[in-house]
């Protein structure tokens, strides 16, 4: 019996021993160069008065394609099993994507920008070979903004955020222990609404609306830590 005992022991300590340190697995840390690219529509509306609204979409529709350069930061811990792995996480990148338009000889003027986005996800995988991996991140986001409009003398600068969920794709390249080469793209749509002056008359808010496709697509370095 304590030879049993003994054996499953033993056994259970190899398969965990195997386990914790399977090929991707543990805690890992990074950075991230970031490339981003956003299809944007906006527009001011004012929803009082139909004339005016009309006027002010005319003026102010907007449809643009922005890109920018970036850095990022990543935390994660992978749980691996035969090769399947899960590793929950957090995403920070900053963007700056930034578009500018003016109308009327001045009168109106934006300046729009997608600033950052904080993702909290799990990377869903599988080793394809002894050290290269590839998985499929998914979860929400917050996409930060900023918005500076001008019209006549009004001026206003305002900041705002947006939730909503995304999907991707990626890969892992085990270079030498404990460090990783990764690469990933996400994808994700948000809308957007701020109030952004108000109607000196009737105190009702003109607001900017719109809507921004966000990809983006990333290239780093992570480190493994065993814990």
């Amino acid at each position: 019996m304590k030879k049993l005992s003994k054996t499953l022991i033993i056994i259970s300590l190899s398969i965990i021993s195997q386990n914790s340190f399977a090929e991707r697995s543990g805690m890992f840390a990074g950075v991230d160069l970031i490339k981003s690219n956003s299809t944007i529509e906006s527009e001011w509306r004012y929803k009082e008065d139909q004339v005016f609204d009309n006027l002010l979409k005319t003026r102010t529709s907007r449809s643009a394609k922005l890109s920018g350069m970036g850095i990022g930061g990543n935390v994660s811990y992978s749980y691996n099993y035969k090769n399947f792995f899960i590793a929950p996480g957090l995403d920070i990148q900053f963007l700056n994507n930034k578009d500018k338009f003016e109308r009327v000889n001045g009168l109106i003027k934006q300046e729009f920008s997608i600033r950052s986005r904080t993702a909290i996800k799990a990377d869903l995988g599988y080793e394809i070979a002894n050290r290269l991996a590839i998985f499929i991140p998914a979860g929400i986001n917050i996409i930060n903004y900023q918005a500076n409009t001008s019209y006549g003398d009004l001026n206003n600068n305002v900041k705002g955020s947006a939730t909503s969920p995304f999907v991707g794709a990626g890969f892992s390249l085990k270079l030498i222990d404990d460090i990783y080469l990764n690469g990933e793209y996400n994808y994700t749509t948000i809308d957007y609404k701020k109030p952004i002056f108000t109607h000196k008359i009737t105190g009702k808010d003109i607001t900017l609306e719109g809507k921004a496709h966000i990809n983006t697509m990333k290239a780093g370095i992570s480190w493994n830590f065993q814990i």
